[in-house]
């Protein structure tokens, strides 16, 4: 059969091929290419059960669009009129640029901006068949965004995803994946089998500034990879509230990732900001080989405001925390879990507090600690007393023996009203 227009769709139970048989697949993304107004009596059964199945067939998925280069990337992902569009990716690299053909300026410096709705979707049998490339992008491609700079592949409006594909090598940014695009209504990110690797960040979750205080982002991380990434602060994953998100919310639910040979593999951080919470669900997720497994900071008071009222919840079921004995500028350990962190002036963290919880988690071969528990600390310590009121409490359940190392401090230097407060609770 010769060009024949097609029906494509989605399906979590069949893909329909040419032979007529109904193949059982994964939740991955289906083709089906149906010749429609073929004579061939022979596709009759197909196309009447292709036209059942898209009657009363279980969620099809939006409009699709296959790209195969950088340029038709480009174009579809700019295009105001594919909003809620799937965006499929054939393999390939996908070099970012700032201009494209005839040295015409891209939209956005060169990064890919999720519109409303849109997913962006590699094809292929492993998410390192499609590999999107942000070396070529300078500094200028990532400011102008809203915050002073972004990643070169954001999500955040309404309802986007990233799924079956590698990106790097943003090195002039933030992050090589970035959900910070300000919306007037609550963002959901999905990120799915995803890679991640050479870049400040391999994948930055966060409320920044005034315009997204009171905003909700809700995320789902699964089956992913951050790693080596190495440049600025090198963090696998962060998620946060920063620079007047106040009263801001992310709430990140995790599952089977993996954050390797980072300097941190995961920065959870409320920072300058008041009233605003992180919520983090871990299931399965492994933080290893990097110089901090996972770093906690309830409230960070970095200037000349005071950080208060801010809330992290942290819960997690067979997640392992080791083997991270490498560089790190700036925390070590397998667990750090901070209630208050001021790092500018005395007294600069006021009522901040973490709430972990771990079930059959697994601690061991880590620099300095497994896990540090501190409910208010100054760094340095010569800053005087951090705060009040900030506390870090860890509730530890089924991680058979006690870690080799923990260090546990109310506050750092001693604060002499006693409010802020370390615990370790175990079950």
């Amino acid at each position: 059969m010769n060009s024949l227009p097609r029906i494509s769709f989605n399906s979590s139970f069949y893909r329909l091929s040419q032979s007529s048989t109904l193949l059982p697949v994964s939740k991955r993304c289906c083709h089906a290419d149906v010749p429609v107004g073929a004579t061939d009596p022979g596709w009759r059964p197909l196309l009447a059960l292709v036209l059942l199945l898209i009657a009363t067939g279980p969620a099809w998925s939006a409009p699709e669009i296959i790209v195969s280069n950088a340029d038709e990337l480009y174009q579809a992902v700019n295009d105001p009129l594919n909003a809620g569009t799937t965006i499929l990716l054939e393999p390939g690299l996908y070099m970012l640029s700032v201009n494209g053909q005839g040295g015409v300026a891209r939209p956005n410096g060169g990064r890919v901006e999720l519109q409303e709705n849109m997913s962006l979707a590699g094809i292929g049998p492993s998410n390192s068949d499609v590999v999107i490339d942000a070396a070529n992008l300078p500094v200028s491609s990532f400011q102008g965004g809203g915050p002073p700079l972004t990643g070169a592949v954001r999500l955040g409006r309404g309802s986007n995803s990233l799924e079956w594909l590698t990106v790097r090598n943003a090195v002039a940014g933030t992050a090589g994946i970035e959900v910070d695009l300000i919306w007037d209504a609550k963002t959901s990110a999905r990120i799915s089998h995803v890679r991640s690797t050479g870049n400040p960040r391999g994948l930055d979750i966060r409320n920044i500034g005034p315009a997204a205080a009171g905003h909700v982002i809700e995320a789902e991380i699964r089956d992913s990879e951050f790693f080596d990434n190495t440049t600025g602060l090198a963090e696998g994953i962060r998620i946060g509230n920063y620079n007047g998100a106040h009263g801001a919310s992310v709430i990140v639910t995790m599952s089977g990732t993996r954050s390797h040979h980072n300097e941190i593999g995961l920065l959870v951080a409320n920072n300058r900001v008041n009233g605003s919470s992180l919520t983090v669900f871990s299931s399965g997720n492994r933080f290893y080989e990097n110089g901090a497994g996972t770093v906690l900071l309830g409230g960070v008071g970095t200037n000349a405001s005071v950080t208060t009222g801010n809330r992290i919840s942290f819960e997690a079921h067979g997640t392992h925390f080791v083997d991270n004995q490498g560089f790190s500028k700036l925390e070590v350990g397998g667990l750090t879990v901070i209630g208050g962190e001021n790092v500018f002036m005395p007294n600069g963290v006021v009522d901040n507090v973490v709430s972990v919880r771990l079930w059959g988690c697994k601690m061991s071969n880590n620099q300095v600690f497994e896990i540090g528990v501190f409910g208010a600390r100054s760094v340095p310590q010569s800053l005087g007393v951090p705060g009040a009121g900030n506390r870090a409490i860890v509730e530890i359940r089924g991680a058979g023996k006690k870690p080799v190392v923990e260090i546990v401090e109310d506050s750092l230097p001693f604060e002499l009203n006693g409010t802020n407060e370390a615990v370790i609770i175990r079950h």
